[in-house]
């Protein structure tokens, strides 16, 4: 093969190649029988949510993983997990704790290593995904800033039917209103 045959059978490998499961943004990574996401570009410690932690109160973050069958559908699977993060001024570092059947903390991260802790512990459990085709679903990660009532989530961990009600249904008049990042398809390999 010689030169223009050559360079259309290279652009058509090319061409051909899937899309990377990350072209939006948000990735997705298996881990026993587990998955976890991964994102480089979506971030919760900014803005009025920052200030409020250096100023020493702790921000209450609720990160709800919705497995999608196809963009912007309802939801098949969820899965929710709040972090409380605090900042010591002191040595300008933040903690992050986490409540429920998994309780963990941690302390002396960055921002943006809070936000990856928090990332990492909102698992969706392989089990979970039966109402979707686990050759090609979706992920929408949302993110919501809880304010207010300082309520404790007594099992944030865990799926239900009633906790997907609860997390599709959930307004509170005083959060913040959430951003989303979605993402697909993904597929389990």
């Amino acid at each position: 093969m010689k030169g223009p045959a050559l360079a259309l059978t290279v652009l058509a490998l090319l061409l051909s190649q899937p899309e990377p499961a990350d072209a939006q943004g948000l990735a997705i990574a298996i881990a026993g029988d587990t998955v976890t996401l991964r994102t480089n570009d979506w971030s919760f410690l900014t803005g009025e949510p920052l200030a409020r932690v250096k100023e020493g109160r702790t921000v209450r973050v609720e990160l709800t993983a919705l497995v999608l069958p196809a963009p912007a559908r309802n939801a098949a699977a969820a899965v929710r997990r709040v972090c409380s993060i605090s900042y010591d001024l002191w040595e300008e570092r933040f903690a992050v704790a986490t409540a429920g059947a998994a309780p963990a903390s941690v302390s002396h991260l960055t921002a943006a290593a809070a936000e990856t802790w928090c990332l990492d512990k909102l698992v969706v459990p392989i089990a979970s995904l039966g109402g979707v085709d686990p050759q090609r679903f979706w992920i929408r990660l949302d993110y919501r800033i809880l304010d207010g009532d300082g309520a404790q989530d007594s099992d944030d961990s865990g799926l239900t039917l009633q906790r997907l009600i609860d997390v599709l249904s959930r307004r509170r008049k005083t959060d913040a209103p959430a951003r989303a990042l979605e993402g697909g398809p993904f597929r389990l390999r």
